[in-house]
């Protein structure tokens, strides 16, 4: 699929709906097209001057993997709204200290924690992030 077609088709259903949650493939480092037109995800981000909201885990290893994403995207340029932490196990002492270190090193709020097999979200905790802009799922 070309970029051209994505981002007409973006538009079209951009004007569609009023709130418009877009789902990253495969991380922020996700090439759509590469050969000599290449096309990034960061690259559709801001074409659309999208924000993102970071889905992680809190298990180990993702520090390094949340703090990475976190600071690629900022130097990309790209607006940041806040990290799901995924598959979350309250009281897990290893994954709650995680959560307070990914807030302290990336400095960008866990706006929620969804538990392990947990059938759904509350779209009450993450409505207001809709405020401004839409939002890049990752």
């Amino acid at each position: 699929m070309q970029a051209e077609k994505i981002l007409e088709d973006f538009y079209r259903v951009s004007g569609t709906y009023e709130y418009l949650t877009v789902e990253g493939s495969g991380g922020i480092v996700c090439p759509i097209r590469a050969d000599e037109k290449e096309f990034m995800l960061t690259d559709f981000i801001k074409a659309f001057n999208l924000s993102i909201l970071i889905v992680s885990s809190a298990k180990l290893g993702d520090i390094n993997n949340c703090v990475l994403t976190v600071e690629y995207a900022k130097s990309c340029g790209i607006n940041i709204k806040g990290i799901i932490l995924n598959r979350f196990n309250a009281g897990n002492l290893l994954e709650e200290d995680n959560k307070k270190m990914i807030e302290y090193l990336t400095k960008v709020p866990v706006v929620a924690c969804v538990e392990d097999n947990a059938q759904d979200i509350e779209l009450a905790d993450i409505t207001s992030l809709y405020e401004e802009s839409s939002i890049l799922w990752n």
